[in-house]
């Protein structure tokens, strides 16, 4: 038994043993030595006046093609390859002639090439949002904090979710004795953090985390998303006054776009001169805009200020932006049908989130699209997730599919799913829903076991 017993190798470690001996490769060692001496001769030259401008960071407009590269390309044999694509096109690759029959099969008009074309591109666009989805943006960060020194504050936080201690348990990268060895806890990201410099000694307020797997990211989320954020702590015993860390996660930018129309509803309560001061509360789940308020606690008589709805409309995609007469006030003159029609759609948060009639929408491509813009006397908003927003778990009825227009609503006549919704027939059908961790808010982080530290600070979201 003790033969046996010494004679077994960690799965985990058998894998990494392995693909560090591929790696220390002598051609592999030339290639990287010859990538690195290129990098370290050849520095990138300071951003110029338009990449400093740009929202997010710009890549060289030209790359150089003779620049040795990192990672070398797989070469594949002619028949490799079209097995390769015609199985991203949904050919059956092991069955005999199919892969020949469908290259035999003729192009004959331009709707089929672009039929093609599109299919790549949905391909290659689901390939984004899935990377995307691994992606977490935490931001409050000191700039003149390193990547280094925010080293110790991002491991203290994921040594706070138990999904992730289990991930890295069961891969061997964890135990008992090495569980305070903050490197460690790294393995759990798919690459290193990443903030980017801005200028010397100055860093961006934003590091940029890459998780292994969607449910780690969604545990991390759960445990630290929301609007209060995480103090910030140098080392076990050192917090850095006023800086508190937020955890949101990361999205395309596309999206991005789509939620430009409710960006411009709090750029203008922003800085218009009645709600100086005051907190806005944005449910971005159903892209909902609450009243301003000066308490940035929980508020049983809220009411929504705008709300932003998508959908396709016989295969054309479609935006619906609904304010109240507060709201188009503070706007000033508007140039569209703006005439006052009633309540808002009643309706909360659907079981597919509310870009999903863009990714399945025909074209790809929807912009300039339709936006409808109405002026209604009230906005339904979902309360359950303005609830989670304000920390008032209690409050919750139980069902995000519920909305309401003022106050608490009464309870939902017949039992949710296990995620929270009822069969909302007002949804577009298409695909499995998409899973969104809840917005909780998050509880304040400690050093140490055994020592918390203050509460998080609320703060527009």
């Amino acid at each position: 038994m003790a033969e046996q017993s010494s004679s077994w190798v960690n799965p985990a470690v058998a894998t990494f043993q392995t693909q560090r001996t591929m790696t220390q490769a002598p051609a592999v060692r030339a290639v990287q030595e010859v990538y690195w001496q290129d990098k370290a001769q050849n520095k990138r030259a300071p951003p110029t006046p338009v990449a400093s401008a740009a929202q997010t960071p710009q890549e060289d407009a030209q790359p150089a093609l003779d620049r040795p590269t990192l990672v070398q390309p797989w070469s594949l044999e002619d028949h490799t390859a079209s097995q390769i694509v015609a199985s991203e096109y949904g050919v059956d690759i092991n069955q005999s002639g199919s892969v020949e029959q469908w290259l035999a099969t003729p192009v004959q008009t331009n709707k089929d090439v672009m039929s093609l074309e599109l299919a790549w591109m949905a391909a290659d666009n689901r390939q984004s949002q899935k990377h995307c989805a691994l992606q977490i943006i935490t931001s409050g960060w000191p700039q003149g904090m390193g990547p280094q020194a925010r080293e110790y504050m991002l491991t203290w936080m994921l040594q706070q979710v138990p999904a992730i201690k289990t991930f890295l348990e069961g891969r061997g990268h964890l135990d008992t004795l090495t569980e305070d060895q903050a490197a460690r806890w790294m393995n759990v990201l798919s690459v290193d953090p990443v903030t980017i410099p801005q200028g010397q000694d100055f860093w961006s307020g934003m590091t940029l985390l890459t998780f292994k797997s969607f449910s780690l990211r969604s545990s991390f989320l759960e445990k630290f998303g929301g609007q209060g954020g995480t103090p910030v702590y140098s080392n076990p015993t050192t917090p850095i006054q006023g800086r508190h860390v937020r955890v949101s996660p990361c999205s395309p930018q596309w999206q991005r776009k789509l939620e430009s129309p409710l960006r411009v509803l709090i750029s203008v309560l922003n800085q218009h001169p009645d709600y100086t001061g005051q907190t806005l509360v944005i449910l971005w789940k159903t892209l909902t805009l609450m009243q301003p308020s000066t308490d940035r606690g929980f508020n049983g008589d809220v009411q929504a200020w705008g709300r932003l709805f998508y959908s396709e409309v016989n295969g054309e995609f479609k935006g619906r932006l609904e304010i109240t007469p507060p709201m188009k006030t503070a706007m000033g003159d508007t140039r569209d049908h703006t005439a006052i029609t009633g309540k808002g759609v009643n309706r909360g948060k659907g079981r597919r989130r509310w870009s999903q009639a863009l990714i399945h929408n025909d074209y790809y491509s929807p912009y300039p699209f339709s936006l409808e813009l109405s002026v209604v006397d009230q906005i339904a908003f979902c309360w359950d997730e303005y609830c989670q927003k304000t920390g008032k778990q209690e409050e919750c009825v139980g069902d995000l599919g519920v909305a309401t227009y003022q106050g608490k609503p009464p309870l939902p006549t017949k039992p949710a799913d296990s995620s929270g919704h009822h069969d909302d027939g007002g949804d577009v059908v298409m695909g499995p829903p998409a899973t969104t961790p809840p917005q909780a808010k998050s509880s304040a982080a400690a050093p140490k076991k055994g020592t918390k530290k203050g509460a998080g600070r609320a703060g527009q979201n």
